[in-house]
Parts: C-alpha cells; structure tokens; sequence
C-alpha cells in the first residue's frame, strides 16, 4: 500500500510537473505567436514605407505636373501674344490700306477742287464773249477730266470689289490659321502627355523650371507687347477720330466753296483772269471757235445740266464710300468680337481640361489608395484568421493531450482496482496467511511507441504477484 501510494504520489508530481510543461510549452507557443505576429508587424511596416514612398513619388510627379501645367500655360501665353502680334501687323497692313485710300481721296478732292475752279472760270468767261472764247477749249478739258473721273471712279469700283474678294479670302485665311493653330494645339497637347510619361527626374524638373523661368521672361515680353497692342488701338481710335474730323471739315469746306461762289464774284473774275493767262496758248484756237458760239451757248446750257448732275454722282460716291468704310468698321468689328469669343472659349476649355487632368489624378490616387485600404484589410483579416487557427491549434493539441492523459489514468485506475480485487479473493479462500505482495514492472516501452507521461508508464506497467 505504501508502495502503491508512493507511486500515486509520483504520479501526481508527474502530473504537477507535466501541467507545468504544458504551461511552459503554452508560453513558448504564445512566445512563437507574438514573433509571427511581430514578423508581420515588420512586413506590414515595410509596405507602408513602400507605400510612403510610392506617395513620394507621386507627389514629385504631381509636382512637376504643376511645373508642366505652368509651362503650358506660359505657352499659351506666349501664343496668344503672337496671335496678337499677327493681328498687330493685319491692323498696321489695314492702316496702310486706309492711308492709301485716304491719299487717293485726296487727289480726288483735289481733282474735285480743280473741277469746281474750272467751273467758275467757265461761269466767269459766260459774262463776256471773250470768256465765251474760251470756254469751248474748257469746256473740254472738262470733259477729259470728267472722262478721267469716270475712269478713276470705275477704277476705284474694281478696287473696292477686289477689296472685298480679299476681305472674304482673308476670312478664309484666318479660319484656317484658327483650325492650324488648334491641330497645333492638339499636337502640343499629345506632346505634353508624353512628356508627363517621360517626366521622372528632378534634373528633368529643374530644367523645366528653368524653361518657365524664361516663358515668364517671354511672358513679360508678352505684356510689353499688349501694351503696344493698347496704344495701337488707341491711336487707332484717334485716327477714326481725326477721319471723323476730316469728314466735318469736309463738309465746313463745302459749304464755304457754295457760300464763296456766292458772296465773292470778284474774287472769283480775278480767278477767271489768271486762268486765262493760262490759257493763252490756246486763244488763237478760240479764235476760230467763234461761229460755234450759239452752239456753245446750248452745249453749256447742256453741261451745266450735266454739271449738277455730276455733283449729284459725286454726293453718291461719297455717301456710298462712307457706307462701305462703315460696314468694313463694322466688319472689322464683328471679327474683334468673335476673336475675343474665341480666346475666352480657348481660355475656358484650357481650364476645363486642366480641370480633368487633376481629377483624373486625384481619382487614380484615390483608386490606390483604396486599394491599399483593401489590402490592409485582407492582411488583418488574414492575421485574424492565422491567430483563430493557431488558437485552435492549440486547443487541439491541449485536448489531445487531456485525452491522453485521461486514458492513462482510466487505465491506471481498472487495473488498480482488478488488482485490489485479486488481492482480497485469495485471502478469503486459504483462510489466512500473509503473502508479501510486491509488484512488478513491464519492460519498458519502447521509444517512441507512444505519447504517454512517463509518470503514466510508471504505474500503468506495474503488474502484482503473490509471493
């Protein structure tokens, strides 16, 4: 019995002994846990700097998309300026034209003024015969003149047709240098995408900052050159000013001819005579002329009809050039608009665009890093799982055991009490008589045979003898 329960008693201190090694294997257990759960922290912290870094990166790209966007904006800048300078020159080109047209009205006035001389010096030669003499000779010079006028006047015709055939190819012109500059444009455009591809070095960087450096210098030079654009169509405005001005003192001018005719007869007779001192070459010639006065007296009736109805005419002409010069003002007018119109939809699509490249950005940055929050999440979700299953795992392997050792001790104790039982029967049928009962061991199992405690083994083997 003592033996018995000295071997009961190893057992417990087995058992005491195999709790304390399941505890110190259940630390080690945790111990390796935490060193994978830290190995993970250390992977998971390896991608974030991976990803910090990735967000570097970006954030230099966005930056040097900023620089970009800066120089395209300096190059449109630069663009519009020469748009300007091109429409600068169509203007200085259309002053020429006006100063020439201009030039050729004068020398119209002034043939007009002639024509008005003559016909007073013809008015002062119907006074006496001796004028009447020579009126014939210019009468027909007038004529000529009128002749000239005519042509001059046919002339200025075809030009104004040939004028407006210009204007409308010029019109022509211009739309297709706006649809050129927006393939230009287009070309550009794909150019500057590619080159946000190509776009990966800050040395690359720093030589477009350079670039823009110098598109803000040309940028400068842009404004300089505005400011001459005002001062062109300033003057311009003063110019239109001045014509208007010529046109009144036209005006005063012809009504102080009619009111000079009027009141200054003599002045008009002391005329008369220095233009017949210009004429004397041809007074011999009148000489001759003289049977055709009476005739001459009907054609004069007859010129002065035509005479007023010149004047007529010529009120006409000018009334007619006024309205053309007013409908190519409004013209020119119409095209300034429609340029401002077009340069703010340009401004307002160039906006819109750069508006989509930072939306399409900011949606690219936001699809990564939802993509990084989904991952994140897998990872937890997957770090969750591998604790849960190490969990179990462990459950398992400590269920295993108890059952283990559960079977053991079931074992222990039915041949404990079989033995007990075949203790008390032999006593019982000899009737007395003490027999040493001493027990015996199993050889001992064989390595590996099984999981069992050694504590187990210790009394599991033991088999009692009588003696």
């Amino acid at each position: 019995m003592e033996d018995a329960n000295v071997e009961l008693k190893q057992t417990e201190d087995a058992n005491v002994e195999l709790k304390h090694t399941d505890e110190a294997n259940v630390e080690l257990k945790e111990t390796e846990d935490a060193n994978v759960e830290l190995k993970q922290t250390e992977d998971a912290n390896v991608e974030l700097k991976q990803t910090e870094d990735a967000n570097i990166e970006l954030k230099q790209t966005e930056d040097a998309n900023v620089e970009l966007k800066q120089m395209e904006e300096a190059n449109v800048e630069l663009k519009q300026t020469e748009d300007a300078n091109v429409e600068l020159k169509q203007t200085e080109d259309a002053n020429k034209e006006l100063k020439q047209t201009e030039d050729a009205n004068v020398e119209l006035k002034q043939m007009e003024d002639a024509n008005v001389e003559l016909k007073q010096t013809e008015d002062a030669n119907v006074e006496t015969l001796k004028q009447t003499e020579f009126v014939y000779v210019e009468l027909k010079q007038t004529e000529d003149a009128n002749v000239e006028l005519k042509q001059t006047e046919d002339a200025n015709v075809e030009l104004k047709h040939t004028e407006e055939a210009n204007v409308e190819l010029k019109q022509t012109e211009d739309a297709n240098v706006e649809l050129k500059q927006m393939e230009d444009a287009n070309v550009e455009l794909k150019q500057t995408e590619d080159a946000n591809v190509e776009l990966k070095h800050t040395d690359e960087a720093n030589v477009e900052l350079k670039e823009t450096e110098d598109a803000n210098v040309e940028l400068k030079q842009t404004e300089d050159a505005n400011v001459e654009l005002k001062q062109t169509e300033d003057a311009n405005i003063e110019l239109k000013q001045t014509e208007d001005a010529n046109v009144e003192l036209k005006q005063m001018e012809e009504a102080n001819v009619e009111l000079k005719q009027t009141e200054d007869a003599n002045v008009e007779l002391k005329q008369t005579e220095d233009a017949n001192k210009e004429l004397k070459q041809t007074e011999d010639a009148n000489v001759e002329l003289k049977q055709m006065e009476d005739a001459n007296v009907e054609l004069k009736q007859t010129e002065d009809a035509n005479v007023e109805l010149k004047q007529t005419e010529d009120a006409n002409v000018e009334l007619k050039q006024t309205e053309d010069a007013n409908v190519e003002l409004k013209q020119m007018e119409d095209a300034n608009v429609e340029l401002k119109h077009t340069d703010e939809a340009n401004v307002e699509l160039k906006q819109t665009e750069d508006a989509n490249v930072e939306l399409k950005q900011t949606e690219d940055a936001n699809v990564e890093l939802k993509q990084t929050e989904d991952a994140n999440v897998e990872l937890k979700q997957t770090e969750d799982a591998n604790v849960e299953l190490k969990q179990t795992e462990d459950a398992n392997v400590e269920l295993k055991h108890t059952d283990e050792a559960n079977v053991e001790l079931n074992k222990w104790r039915r041949l404990m009490s079989s033995n007990w039982e075949g203790l008390r029967a032999p006593e019982e049928e000899k009737g007395g008589g003490e027999k040493e009962l001493k027990p015996q061991r199993r050889p001992a199992a064989r390595r590996g045979a099984a999981k069992t405690p050694d504590a187990f083994q210790s009394t599991a083997g033991i088999q009692w003898h009588w003696h």
